[in-house]
């Protein structure tokens, strides 16, 4: 809504730009009539940013395809996950919606329906992400002019995981296939995300250095991880027994690991020793735990893990009453106090 006003003695005008943000400013004269036209000329000035040519026929399908060919040329490693919700919910459901006909009603009706099919409220969330992402994509590419806003579900108490300390984890590999149990070792003592160890191949690797080199992660980054103590072992265990002819260091014979293989093993051998619905995502966040027991400073700890954010890092670091036990019990005995209580 525009209007003209006036303040003392000098007019102001009010109105929309082209991403819907209220703008007032004055007009800097005491003529009502000067101000109308400064009105009118904003108003030209806004339309004129917002023309996009075609936009009103853009549908949603256009939007969401194009950004998915982005995601798979540069190579993005969410690549896969972010096509199976866009082609299993969001081009399903909304393709065919144009893109000016988006609204918030629409979106959280596809909330809904998404959550009456039993998805958690962060899978929802990702899938409305991708929605959000694939618009201001065609936004930064001049396809359309303005971003509809995407509601969120907000999601409470999110579950970052669960600690396993090695003892709990070795049993559990007892119960798993032999080309399983380094890879669960690994990621254990290293944290790295189980993707990257999936897409491990041997020209990453140098053994005179004893250095594995991501050139692409997640976070698009290169990244390193020295291989010392159980790392090393299990990288020259791995050599050693390479039966296979095979480009990859953890794979089943000798083809690359897909984000499944294993899930129903792990499950059976978490049950197995009594820890039902242990993740092996959940690895990770136990080595990240680990270090912050050991002393290891942030920055360091993350450059080992791969988190680049420290609250992810500190929603990783599981704090569990032991550790709050002992860390009073070393300021206690740091200022010389000597209980003398007893129950």
């Amino acid at each position: 809504m525009s209007r003209v006003f006036k303040r003392g003695t000098t007019y102001h005008i009010e109105y929309l730009d082209e991403a819907g943000k209220r703008i007032r400013e004055s007009a800097k004269t005491r003529s009502k009539a000067k101000a109308e036209v400064l009105l009118k000329e904003a108003e030209l000035a806004v339309a004129k940013k917002k023309f996009v040519p075609g936009e009103k026929n853009y549908k949603l399908r256009t939007i969401l395809s194009a950004f998915l060919a982005y995601y798979e040329r540069e190579g993005k490693a969410s690549t896969q996950a972010v096509a199976g919700r866009l082609n299993n919910h969001s081009l399903p459901r909304l393709g065919e919606c144009k893109v000016n006909d988006l609204s918030v009603e629409l979106l959280e009706t596809f909330q809904d329906e998404l959550l009456e099919k039993d998805l958690s409220p962060a899978t929802v969330n990702q899938v409305l992400s991708d929605i959000r992402g694939a618009l201001r994509h065609a936004k930064k590419r001049g396809k359309i002019s303005s971003l509809p806003h995407v509601p969120m579900l907000k999601v409470e108490n999110s579950d970052t995981g669960r600690y396993a300390s090695l003892e709990t984890v070795k049993k559990i590999c007892t119960h798993l296939e032999d080309w399983q149990k380094n890879l669960i070792l690994f990621s254990y003592f290293s944290g790295r995300r189980q993707g990257e160890l999936r897409k491990l191949s041997w020209d990453m690797v140098n053994l005179e250095e004893k250095m594995i080199t991501w050139s692409t992660t997640k976070n698009g980054r290169a990244l390193t991880l020295p291989l010392v103590g159980p790392l090393l072992e299990i990288i020259l265990q791995q050599r050693a027994e390479l039966k296979i002819v095979s480009p990859w260091v953890f794979h089943r014979d000798g083809k690359q690991l897909s984000k499944d293989d294993g899930r129903r093993s792990w499950a059976t051998a978490t049950r197995l020793e009594s820890v039902p619905g242990l993740r092996i995502h959940d690895l990770r966040v136990s080595a990240v735990t680990n270090l912050r027991r050991q002393g290891v400073d942030r920055q360091t700890s993350k450059s080992i893990s791969g988190h680049q954010s420290d609250s992810v890092f500190e929603r990783y670091s599981i704090i569990e009453v032991e550790d709050q036990r002992d860390a009073l019990k070393e300021t206690f005995d740091g200022f010389g106090y000597a209980s003398e209580a007893s129950c």
